[in-house]
C-alpha cells in the first residue's frame, strides 16, 4: 500500500489540467459505464473505479480518473435513494448496522437481536441522521478548499453559541476520505448552522488520496474540533465518534478556462445590454477543458452576476450573460446589465466558470464590452490603388457620376465598431444619409444633387456600405460630403451623437464634349460686309462635367466647324463661312482664329460694247435673310471622341453692316437716239441702299445725297460711258435711304452708236459701290461727218523704205459720230432718197502711194486699200479726207439731186517710229576687272562693305535698235512684259550653284552657292531683272557678285519674252583679295546617329574633302580629333601661302597665330599633355599661322555639357585683323548616373516661393502641372531618346516626415517621365523632402513647403494649468482647457479666417445605476477667434459626478473632434449613505441588504447593513476613509407622523 500510495503521489504531482488523447476518455468511460451497469451498492463499487482509472496506463492517469468520477457520480445519482434510504434505518453512521443492497438493514455484531431499525430518539449519545440530499455541492477541485454544506436531522445545535469544551474551536467536525488512523491534514472543522445544516471546507485531494480514488466519504462528528496548537490531536480524533451516512465528495482537477468568445456572431464583444446585435440574450462560449457535466455549472461575470451553464463538451461550456426575461432578452432597450449599473462602464469583464456552483475558475480572456451606437466611421479605399482624385467622368451608360464604396461602421463612444444596429422602434437598421457640404464645395451649374446606391442606405449588423451618387460628374475641385447616422425605426429619426465627413477631388476626366467661347448661349453680334473677321472663336475639350481638360488632354483633336441651321444642317443661304474650318487641338484647346463670314459679290455684269450689251448682274439674297428673318448665323463644331461624335455651338447675330452699294430698282437698259448732240432718259429711275451682305437698309441718316456722272468715274476714252450735261443730283430728306431721279431729269452728251453706261454715286463715299445703269444709243439718219477705220489697229507705223499704211476705211458719221451705214440721208428733206458721197484723202508730210479717193455708194462708208508710205520720216503726220461731192438717188439709181455741202473734213494722226528691233547693245563701260578686297566702293561706303561677302559692280545699260540701226523707242507689241536676264557663266568648273563648301566660315555656316549676282545688300535698290522703260532701255544697277571666286566669268544679257533679239555678252576678271577670315574644314557628316567612327582622316561624302569630327559623347575626357584652320578672303577664297601676316597697330613685324578660345562653361576644357590633361586648365590656346593656316590636334573636353538648339559647345578661334569662326560640336548624352527632376513653374511649394495649403490631400504633383523627371549622365545632361532602358522611378518623403499617397511608381521612357497625381496626406507645417530615387541612379530632392491650410480638427493642447483629475464633489468647476484649431496637419492656425463655434461636451465613459453613456453633463461653447485660433474653456461647472472616466469632447461642424480623458476620484467626506445592498468588508465580499420592511415584534433584530461615508458626489469613500475613526449615530424617526402610543416608551436601540 505504501509504494502504490507513492506511487499515486508522484502521479497527482506531475499532472496537469488538460485533457490528453481522446482514446484515454473513450477507453476509461467504457469501463466505467460497464461498472455502471447493475451494480447495486456503491459502496462495493469503489474498487472497481480505482481498476477503472488503473486500467489506462499511467500516462492516461488523471484522464481515466475524470472519466471514472463522471461514473461514479452516475452511480452515486442513480441509487442515492436506496442507500440514504437504508443509511436512515440503520443508523449506519453508529456502527450499529449496515444497508443490504436491497435497502435492509442489517445489524452489526453486538446488536443482535435489537431492532437497529428502532427510532432515533431511543439512540445514543444522540439521535441525528443525515439526508438524501445531505452534501452541497457534491463536487469541488482537487486543490480542496470548498465550502460544503452537509443537512441532516438532529444536528445538536445552541443558538445562544455556548460554550464549547476545552481545547476545542468548534463544536463539529469533518472527515474526508478516511477510516482508519488518525490523519490531521483529512480533518476540517465545521459550523453547526442549525439542527439541520453544518458546513465545512475540503481539503486537498492529494491529502485524502490514500484512502479515495477521486471521490471521497464524508463523514461527520459532533465531538468538536481542537484549536490551533491542541496538545492531543490524535486522542481528540480517536475519540470522536463519526457518522457513516454514505455521504460522498467527488474531486475534479480544476479545468483549464481559455478563450471566451461569443456565440452566433462575429463580434468580439457584447453590448452593455448583455445582448447581441439582434436584441437576444448573449451567449458566452467558454473552451478549455476538461468540463464535467452536471448540476452547479455556473458562469460570473465582472465577479458579481451568476447564470446557469450549459456543458456542451468536454471543451466547451456556454452560457448567457443574463436570465433572459419573457421577451428573451436581458432588460428594457439600451438599459445597462443590472451587474454592469453598478460598476464604472468597464470596456472588459472577467469571465469565471464554476463546476460546482461554489468554487470559480477566471478564465485566461476577458469579456469586451461595448457600448450603445454613438457615432459613425467612415473609410473609403479607391478601387484602383495608385488613384487618388476622382475624374470628372460620367457612369457607363448614364448621366450620373458615381463614387467608389464607402463603408460607415456604427461605433461606440470609445470608437469600438459595433454590429448592434437594433433600433428603438424594435427593428435592426441604422439609417444613414449624406449632404454634400455646398458651402465648402465648388459651385456645379446647374447644381448637382447627391444621392446614394442603394437609394436608401440602411446598416446591417452595424456596418454599411454604399456609393456615392451624384446627379451629374462634378466640375473639379474639392468636395466635402458630411455622413450622419440616424435611429429611424421609431416614430422620428434620432441622429446619433456625431456622424463623419468625406472629402475627395475631382480632376478632369476623359473628353466627352467640347465648349466654344462665345457659345449657344452667348451670341455675338456682327454686321454684314463682304468679310466679316467673327474674331478668335477658342472651342475647349470638356469631359462630362464641362471641366475643360487643358494639359489633362494628351491628345491631339481635328475639330472642324461648318455654318447650319436651327436644324443643324448645313445652311444653304446667307453668308458662307470662310477661314481654317478644321484645327487640331493641343492640349485640349483649338484656336479658330481666322474664322470669317463672306458674302459674295454679284454674278454677272452690266457691261456694254458697240454692238451688244451684257445685262445679268444679279446679286445673292440677303444674309439676314427677308427682313432680317434668317439673320441667326450657328457655328457647329464638331469632334470625334472614342468613336462618338460631339458638338457644340457658336452663335453669331448678323446685323446691318454699313452701306455697300446702290441698286437700281428694276433695272431696265434705256434707249436713246443720237440724232442730236444730247439725249434724255425718258423714264424715271429709283435707287436703294445695300449693305455687303445684300441686305437692304432702310433707315439711315437723312442728307445722302445721290449723283448721276459717267461710269466708271474715271472717264476713261476706252470706256463706253456717257456724261451729264450737267450736275443731277437727289437727295434723302426722310431717311429712308431711297432716291428716285424723275423722267426726263438726266440729259447726256450722246457718243456714237451704241450700248454704254451712266452710274450713280453716293456724294462723298468712295466705299459705296455706285448703281450701274445701262443706255442703248441708236444712230440717227443726217450725216454730219467723215470717220474712219484702220484695219491694221493703231495709228502708229515703224520707219521703213514702204511702210504700209493697212486698209483705211472711211465712214459718214451722224452729229454724235454714230455710223449711218446705208442709213445716211443727206438732210430732212431727202430723207427718202440714200446718198453717194464721194472724197480724197492727202498728207503734207507723207509720200501716200495707193488709192486715195472714194464713193460712198448710198453705204455710208468706203474703203481704201493698199496705201503705203514712202520712206517716211519718224515723227507725226497728218492724213486729211474730205468731201468733194453728194448726189442722192432713188431706189432705181435714178439721180435725184446733188450738192456740194461737204460733212465734217477728217484728219487722221499718224505716227512713224523705228522699224521693228532686231537686238540691244550695251551702251555703258562698265567696269570688267573685280577683287573681293572692298571692290568698287566709295569711302562714304567703305564700311558698308568690310566683310568683302559681296562685291558691287558696276551699272550696265542697254538700249533696243532696229534693222537700220535706229534706236527702238516706240511703245512695243502687247504681249508679256520683257524684261532683260543676266546669266553668269563661273569659270571655275566647280563653282557652281547649290555647291555646299568645303569649310565652315564666320557665323557658323557652311555656305551653299546659292546665287553668283545678287542685288547689293548695302545699296538695297539693285535691280537685276528690270523691265525695258518705255522708251525700250534698261539698266542693271545696284548689282554685287556674292562669295566671287577668283578667275574670269561670263555675263550674258537677254530678254526671254522676245527670244528674236540676239543677247549680249560681258566677261570679268576676279583676283584673289586679301585676308579676311578664318575657316575649318567643315563639320563631318552626321556619323553619331549612324554608329560609324569619325577619326581625322575622315572625308566629307559630298566632296572626299578633309573635315572635322564635331559629334562626341559626353565623358570624363573627350579627346578631340585635329582641327585645321585656314584663312580666307572675301569671297572664301583660300588665301594660302599669299597670306602676309597684320600686325597690331605701331608694330613693325609680327609673328602671325590663330587662338583658340574655349567654351568653358559648357565643355570644361583642356590642353592635352600625352594623354591626360595639362596641370592648368586654360581659357585659350595659341598656334602660329603657317602657309595661311594653323592645326589644333591636342584639345580635349571633360564632361561637357550635352549640346542642344539653345545650347551649344562651341569652339571659337580668332586672329588679330581677321573674323573669328565659331566651331560648334554636338555632345551627346554619356552613360545614366542619376536623376534630375524639373519641377513645373507654378509649383508654390519650393522653399522660396508661397507654399501648398495643408490638407488632408494636398495635391504636389499635379495632371495640370507634373513635375518631369530626367534621367542624366554624370555631367548633368538629359538622356532622353538616348536611354532606351525603362527606369522605375519612386517618390518618398525623406526622414518620413509626412506620408506621401497617389502614383509614387513610375516609369520612364525615353529618359523621362511626367510625375503627377501625388499627394502628401495631412501634412505638418514646413519644409518636406520628396526624393525622387531610381535603382543604380543618383536620387534627387524636391522641397515642398507646407504653409497653413483651412481648419481641419480642434485639438486639445495640454498645458501647465490642464487638470485632468478632479475630486467628486457636490459642484466642481473645470480648471482651464487649451483648444488649437489646426489645420489638416494638426496645427494651430494662426492666421484663421473661419469663424466657427467649437462646443465642450462631457460624457462619461461607463454605464452605472446612476451614470450614463449618453447623458451629456457639462457643455460649453466657445467661438473660434480671427488670426490665432486658440480658444480657452474655463467655465465648465459639474455636479456631483461618480468617481470613474469622463470625455471631455471638443467639436464643431465640418471639423474633426478631440477628446480629453476627465477622472473624478473620490473627494472629501461629505455624507453619509446606506446603499440597498453592499458587500462588507470589501465590495467583493458577503452582501449586506438595506432593510425596508420590518416584522413588528418587542424586539426586532435587524439584519446586518452597510453604512457607507460617501462625497458630494455620493461616491464610497472606503479605502480613503480607513485614517479617520467616525462614530455614526443611528437613531429612529418617524417617517410619517402618528399619534398612536404602541408601547410606553419609544422604540431605542
Amino acid at each position: 500500500r505504501r509504494d502504490a500510495r507513492d506511487a499515486r503521489t508522484r502521479a497527482h504531482a506531475t499532472r496537469t489540467p488538460t485533457f490528453h488523447a481522446a482514446t484515454h476518455v473513450v477507453t476509461a468511460m467504457s469501463a466505467c459505464e460497464a461498472m455502471q451497469r447493475g451494480v447495486p451498492r456503491v459502496r462495493a463499487d469503489w474498487s472497481k473505479h480505482h481498476r477503472c482509472a488503473s486500467s489506462n496506463g499511467a500516462r492516461a492517469r488523471t484522464v481515466a480518473l475524470f472519466a471514472c468520477v463522471l461514473c461514479a457520480a452516475v452511480a452515486t445519482s442513480a441509487h442515492a435513494a436506496v442507500y440514504n434510504a437504508c443509511a436512515r434505518g440503520c443508523h449506519a453512521m453508529l456502527g450499529q448496522g449496515s444497508c443490504e443492497s436491497d435497502g435492509r438493514c442489517a445489524c452489526e455484531s453486538g446488536y443482535a437481536g435489537v431492532d437497529c431499525s428502532i427510532a432515533r430518539a431511543t439512540l445514543t449519545p444522540s439521535a441525528y441522521g443525515l439526508d438524501s440530499d445531505s452534501i452541497s455541492p457534491v463536487r469541488g477541485p482537487s486543490s480542496g478548499g470548498t465550502t460544503v454544506t452537509i443537512t441532516g436531522v438532529g444536528f445538536p445545535f445552541d443558538a445562544s453559541g455556548g460554550s464549547l469544551g476545552d481545547g476545542l474551536s468548534h463544536g463539529a467536525a469533518c472527515r474526508f476520505g478516511e477510516r482508519g488512523a488518525f490523519n490531521k491534514a483529512t480533518w476540517t472543522p465545521a459550523t453547526v448552522l442549525s439542527s439541520t445544516s453544518l458546513t465545512c471546507r475540503t481539503p486537498a485531494w492529494e491529502v485524502v488520496s490514500d484512502y479515495a480514488s477521486l471521490v471521497a466519504e464524508v463523514q461527520i462528528s459532533f465531538s468538536g474540533f481542537p484549536i490551533d496548537g491542541a496538545i492531543d490531536l490524535g486522542g481528540i480524533y480517536d475519540s470522536s465518534t463519526w457518522d457513516t451516512g454514505l455521504v460522498y465528495f467527488m474531486y475534479y482537477d480544476a479545468p483549464a478556462v481559455r478563450t471566451v468568445s461569443i456565440e452566433g456572431t462575429t463580434m468580439s464583444s457584447i453590448m452593455f445590454t448583455g445582448e447581441t446585435a439582434d436584441e437576444n440574450v448573449a451567449v458566452v462560449a467558454v473552451r478549455g477543458g476538461p468540463f464535467l457535466a452536471g448540476t452547479g455549472l455556473t458562469c460570473r461575470f465582472a465577479a458579481s452576476s451568476e447564470t446557469a451553464a450549459t456543458f456542451v463538451s468536454a471543451t466547451k461550456i456556454t452560457c448567457p450573460v443574463c436570465d433572459a426575461d419573457s421577451n428573451g432578452s436581458c432588460g428594457d432597450y439600451h438599459a445597462p446589465l443590472s451587474w454592469l449599473a453598478t460598476l464604472p462602464t468597464p470596456t472588459a469583464v472577467s469571465v469565471e466558470l464554476s463546476m460546482n456552483g461554489v468554487d470559480f475558475h477566471t478564465a485566461g480572456e476577458r469579456l469586451h464590452i461595448h457600448g450603445v451606437p454613438d457615432r459613425i466611421s467612415l473609410t473609403h479605399a479607391r478601387t484602383s490603388a495608385g488613384d487618388a482624385a476622382y475624374e470628372a467622368n460620367a457612369d457607363s451608360g448614364a448621366s450620373t457620376m458615381t463614387l467608389d464604396a464607402i463603408t460607415v461602421d456604427l461605433v461606440d463612444v470609445h470608437g469600438v465598431a459595433i454590429e448592434d444596429d437594433y433600433g428603438v422602434g424594435g427593428t435592426r437598421g441604422f439609417t444613414i444619409t449624406t449632404t454634400l457640404d455646398v458651402a465648402l464645395s465648388p459651385v456645379n451649374s446647374p447644381a448637382v444633387t447627391l444621392s446614394t446606391s442603394p437609394a436608401v442606405v440602411t446598416t446591417t449588423n452595424g456596418r454599411a456600405t454604399f456609393q456615392l451618387v451624384f446627379s451629374a460628374p462634378l466640375v473639379v475641385g474639392d468636395y466635402l460630403v458630411h455622413v450622419v447616422g440616424e435611429d429611424c425605426t421609431g416614430s422620428s429619426c434620432v441622429s446619433l451623437s456625431a456622424g463623419a465627413s468625406f472629402s475627395f477631388s475631382v480632376v478632369p476626366g476623359v473628353p466627352v464634349g467640347l465648349v466654344s467661347v462665345p457659345d449657344s448661349s452667348n451670341s455675338a453680334q456682327v454686321p454684314a460686309d463682304l468679310s466679316v473677321p467673327l474674331g478668335g472663336v477658342v472651342v475647349y475639350v470638356v469631359d462630362a462635367a464641362g471641366n475643360r481638360l487643358n494639359l489633362f488632354d494628351e491628345d491631339a483633336h481635328s475639330i472642324s466647324v461648318t455654318s447650319v441651321d436651327s436644324s443643324n444642317v448645313a445652311r444653304g443661304t446667307g453668308s458662307q463661312l470662310g477661314g481654317t474650318t478644321t484645327v487640331t487641338s493641343s492640349q485640349g484647346v483649338a484656336w479658330f482664329t481666322d474664322l470669317v463670314l463672306t458674302n459674295p459679290g454679284p454674278t454677272g455684269a452690266r457691261e456694254p460694247s458697240e454692238t451688244s450689251v451684257v445685262n445679268d448682274l444679279t446679286y445673292a439674297a440677303p444674309s439676314r435673310g427677308v427682313s432680317g428673318a434668317d439673320d441667326v448665323y450657328r457655328l457647329l463644331f464638331s469632334a470625334t471622341f472614342g468613336g462618338s461624335s460631339v458638338e457644340t455651338i457658336a452663335v453669331f447675330t448678323a446685323v446691318i453692316g454699313r452701306a455697300r452699294y446702290l441698286e437700281i430698282d428694276n433695272h431696265t437698259v434705256a434707249t436713246m437716239v443720237t440724232s442730236s448732240t444730247t439725249s434724255t432718259i425718258a423714264s424715271s429711275i429709283a435707287l436703294k441702299l445695300y449693305d455687303a451682305g445684300n441686305n437692304i437698309i432702310t433707315s439711315q441718316d437723312a442728307g445722302m445725297q445721290v449723283e448721276v456722272g459717267p461710269y466708271p468715274a474715271s472717264n476713261s476714252p476706252t470706256e463706253r460711258t456717257l456724261t451729264p450735261t450737267s450736275t443731277v443730283i437727289e437727295t434723302d430728306t426722310a431717311g429712308t435711304a431711297t432716291w428716285t431721279f424723275a423722267a426726263n431729269s438726266i440729259t447726256l452728251h450722246n457718243e456714237p452708236a451704241g450700248y454704254y453706261r451712266i452710274g450713280f454715286f453716293v456724294v462723298g463715299s468712295a466705299y459705296i459701290q455706285p448703281a450701274i445703269q445701262l443706255i442703248q444709243l441708236t444712230p440717227g439718219t443726217i450725216g454730219h461727218q467723215w470717220r474712219y477705220v484702220l484695219a491694221d489697229g493703231e495709228d502708229i507705223r515703224f520707219a521703213d523704205a514702204s511702210t504700209p499704211l493697212g486698209d483705211l476705211k472711211i465712214y459718214v458719221g451722224d452729229v454724235s459720230g454714230s455710223a449711218l451705214g446705208d442709213a445716211d440721208r443727206f438732210d430732212s428733206a431727202t430723207s427718202a432718197y440714200k446718198v453717194w458721197r464721194t472724197f480724197s484723202c492727202s498728207s503734207a508730210t507723207l509720200t501716200l502711194v495707193g488709192t486715195l479717193t472714194g464713193d460712198t455708194q448710198g453705204a455710208g462708208e468706203a474703203t481704201l486699200s493698199g496705201i503705203t508710205l514712202t520712206s517716211p520720216t519718224l515723227g507725226a503726220h497728218t492724213i486729211s479726207c474730205v468731201s468733194t461731192g453728194n448726189t442722192w438717188k432713188d431706189e432705181q439709181l435714178n439721180v435725184i439731186g446733188t450738192s456740194t455741202t461737204a460733212l465734217q473734213a477728217l484728219d487722221i494722226n499718224i505716227e512713224v517710229t523705228a522699224g521693228a528691233p532686231v537686238g540691244f547693245a550695251v551702251t555703258s563701260s562698265p567696269r570688267l576687272a573685280y577683287t573681293p578686297s572692298l571692290g568698287v566702293v566709295t569711302m562714304s561706303t567703305f564700311r558698308d562693305y568690310s566683310a568683302d561677302l559681296y562685291v558691287p559692280l558696276d551699272d550696265f545699260t542697254m538700249k533696243l535698235y532696229d534693222t537700220y540701226s535706229n534706236e527702238v523707242t516706240y511703245a512695243l507689241s502687247s504681249g508679256a512684259t520683257r524684261v532683260v536676264q543676266l546669266s553668269y557663266a563661273s569659270g571655275v568648273a566647280s563653282d557652281t550653284l547649290n555647291k555646299v563648301s568645303d569649310y565652315l566660315t564666320f557665323n557658323s555656316t557652311v555656305s551653299t552657292r546659292d546665287a553668283f549676282i545678287v542685288v547689293d545688300p548695302y545699296v538695297g535698290t539693285g535691280n537685276l531683272t528690270p523691265a525695258l522703260s518705255a522708251e525700250n532701255r534698261a539698266t542693271l544697277r545696284g548689282m554685287a557678285l556674292k562669295r566671287a571666286t577668283v578667275g574670269s566669268h561670263t555675263f550674258t544679257f537677254s530678254v526671254p519674252a522676245d527670244p528674236a533679239l540676239a543677247a549680249v555678252t560681258s566677261t570679268i576678271t576676279v583676283t584673289l583679295g586679301r585676308a579676311h577670315h578664318l575657316a575649318v574644314r567643315a563639320p563631318c557628316d552626321d556619323y553619331y546617329t549612324q554608329g560609324v567612327s569619325c577619326t581625322a582622316f575622315s572625308t566629307l561624302s559630298r566632296s572626299g574633302a578633309g573635315c572635322t569630327c564635331t559629334q562626341y559623347t559626353s565623358a570624363a575626357l573627350v579627346a578631340l580629333t585635329p582641327i585645321h584652320v585656314v584663312i580666307m578672303d572675301g569671297g572664301d577664297n583660300v588665301v594660302g601661302a599669299s597670306f602676309e601676316a597684320i600686325c597690331q597697330p605701331g608694330d613693325a613685324s609680327c609673328t602671325p597665330v590663330i587662338e583658340a578660345v574655349f567654351d568653358v562653361a559648357r565643355t570644361n576644357p583642356c590642353v592635352l599633355s600625352g594623354s591626360s590633361c595639362a596641370a592648368t586648365l586654360p581659357t585659350r590656346h595659341t598656334k602660329t599661322i603657317t602657309s595661311g593656316a594653323a592645326e589644333f590636334s591636342d584639345i580635349a573636353f571633360q564632361l561637357p555639357k550635352a549640346s542642344t538648339s539653345e545650347n551649344s559647345a562651341i569652339l571659337t578661334f580668332k586672329s588679330f585683323g581677321l573674323v573669328d569662326v565659331a566651331l560648334t560640336y554636338e555632345i551627346f548624352p554619356g552613360s545614366a548616373t542619376a536623376l534630375d527632376v524639373v519641377v513645373p513653374s507654378s509649383f508654390s511649394g519650393t522653399e522660396d516661393g508661397t507654399g501648398l495649403y495643408s490638407a488632408v490631400h494636398t495635391l504636389v504633383g499635379k495632371s495640370t502641372a507634373p513635375f518631369i523627371v530626367n534621367v542624366i549622365d554624370a555631367a548633368g545632361n538629359s538622356l532622353g531618346a538616348y536611354d532606351t532602358s525603362t527606369r522605375t522611378v519612386t517618390i518618398a518623403v525623406v526622414d518620413d516626415t509626412a506620408t506621401i499617397t497617389g502614383t509614387l511608381s513610375i516609369s520612364t521612357s525615353s529618359g523621362t517621365v511626367s510625375a503627377n497625381n501625388f499627394y502628401l496626406a495631412s501634412p505638418v507645417r514646413g519644409n518636406h523632402v520628396l526624393r525622387f530615387a531610381s535603382a543604380g541612379l543618383t536620387s534627387f530632392d524636391v522641397t515642398a513647403k507646407i504653409i497653413e491650410g483651412r481648419p481641419h480638427a480642434v485639438k486639445h493642447i495640454t498645458t501647465v494649468e490642464t487638470i485632468t483629475s478632479y475630486a467628486s464633489a457636490e459642484s466642481v468647476q473645470l480648471g482651464k482647457f487649451t483648444v488649437h484649431m489646426t489645420d489638416a496637419g494638426g496645427e494651430l492656425m494662426l492666421a484663421n479666417s473661419f469663424s466657427k463655434q467649437v462646443t465642450a461636451t462631457l460624457r462619461s465613459k461607463f454605464n452605472s445605476t446612476r451614470t450614463s453613456t449618453v447623458k451629456t453633463y457639462a457643455t460649453s461653447v466657445v467661438t473660434s477667434p480671427i488670426g490665432r485660433a486658440v480658444l480657452i474653456f474655463d467655465d465648465i461647472i459639474v455636479h456631483g459626478l461618480e468617481i470613474g472616466s469622463y470625455d471631455l469632447t471638443f467639436s464643431a461642424d465640418g471639423l474633426t473632434s478631440a477628446s480629453v480623458d476627465v477622472t473624478f476620484t473620490v473627494g472629501l467626506a461629505n455624507q453619509l449613505n446606506v446603499p440597498s445592498r453592499h458587500g462588507y468588508p470589501t465590495v467583493n465580499d458577503a452582501q449586506y441588504y438595506r432593510p425596508t420592511t420590518l416584522a413588528a415584534a418587542r424586539t426586532i433584530s435587524i439584519a446586518p447593513f452597510v453604512v457607507a461615508v460617501t462625497d458630494g458626489g455620493v461616491n464610497e469613500l472606503l479605502s480613503a476613509d480607513t485614517v479617520v475613526g467616525r462614530n455614526i449615530d443611528v437613531s429612529i424617526v418617524y417617517a410619517q407622523a402618528t399619534n398612536r402610543r404602541v408601547f410606553s416608551a419609544d422604540p431605542t436601540i
